[in-house]
């Protein structure tokens, strides 16, 4: 996981990190889909989630391939999908990037 600190043109400090998860789990109708593709296709169903001993991590669509996080004391936002070379971008790429992104409800705020 990449981490930046960067100041907008306000001032405020933002941190902002990627975030790549793994084990993702396809939720609701989508998931039935893949399912009764595999099925008519005469492959193996997925195993029952119940009986799997690895964690896995719902996302919502448009994330599966991961996000960039930015937070403030204040303020979370997450853009996906993760912009190529952002790790090396100037603190104004950041900015546009940071205004892009949609808020979230934070949490373990500093």
């Amino acid at each position: 996981m990449a981490h930046r600190t960067f100041r907008d043109s306000h001032g405020l400090e933002w941190q902002v990190w990627d975030v790549k998860p793994r084990g993702v789990l396809i939720s609701g109708p989508d998931r039935r889909r893949i399912n009764d593709r595999r099925l008519r296709r005469g492959m193996t169903p997925e195993p029952d989630r119940r009986r799997l001993r690895s964690r896995r991590v719902a996302v919502a669509p448009g994330m599966e391939q991961g996000w960039l996080t930015f937070q403030t004391r204040r303020e979370k936002r997450r853009l996906a999908p993760i912009p190529a070379g952002w790790e090396g971008a100037a603190e104004r790429q950041l900015e546009q990037y940071c205004h892009r992104a949609h808020p979230v409800k934070p949490t373990n705020l500093v």
